[in-house]
């Protein structure tokens, strides 16, 4: 059998540096160096790119120590970090170094764009069923038709605005709805 030299490959510099290590058998290298070496060939030598949210907060000095949250939110879920900012050693315009400490984090699986895209559209569907005296539901076209506008049009312009008039037309059975939808301030 076969002998090979495992050559592990570290992150710190900007291209990776191999030193040799012990003998390993053709199947821990399969095993165990060839996910490594591909882990340290395809990451970037520094998770803090010029091009990261946190990228600011290494380059500012911090004389107490800040709080912030950072959060995610997706089509399926939302998640939080609440981060500690702070800089040991650091006068008010020189900084030895920002140190970044996560003090929590909490997510949930079961909130995101989509859940916000169904309640909108819920609220469309209210609507229409209280001015028409229809049951919109019974439609799958119709019931398309407001998922889009919801997740689309309703949602882009409420994210800036307090309100937005939401407007389809022939929704259902040649009628086209109008609605004033408002977001609490």
């Amino acid at each position: 059998m076969a002998t090979w030299i495992f050559v592990y490959a570290p992150l710190k510099q900007a291209r990776p540096h191999a030193r040799p290590t012990r003998p390993c058998t053709p199947t821990q290298v399969s095993t165990h160096a060839l996910p490594q070496i591909v882990h340290a060939y395809t990451q970037p030598p520094c998770p803090m790119t010029p091009h990261s949210p946190l990228a600011p907060a290494l380059s500012t000095c911090f004389p107490a120590p800040e709080y912030h949250i950072i959060y995610d939110t997706g089509a399926s879920s939302v998640r939080a970090t609440v981060v500690q900012f702070s800089s040991e050693g650091a006068g008010r315009w020189k900084a030895a170094g920002t140190q970044i400490t996560v003090a929590g984090v909490g997510y949930d699986r079961e909130i995101g764009g989509t859940e916000m895209d169904r309640r909108l559209r819920d609220i469309l569907v209210d609507e229409f069923n209280a001015k028409h005296k229809k049951d919109i539901r019974a439609d799958r076209r119709g019931m398309a038709k407001l998922w889009k506008e919801a997740g689309g049009r309703v949602k882009a312009v409420l994210s800036a605005n307090t309100d937005v008039v939401a407007t389809v037309e022939s929704l259902a059975w040649d009628i086209d709805f109008k609605a004033k939808i408002k977001r609490a301030a």
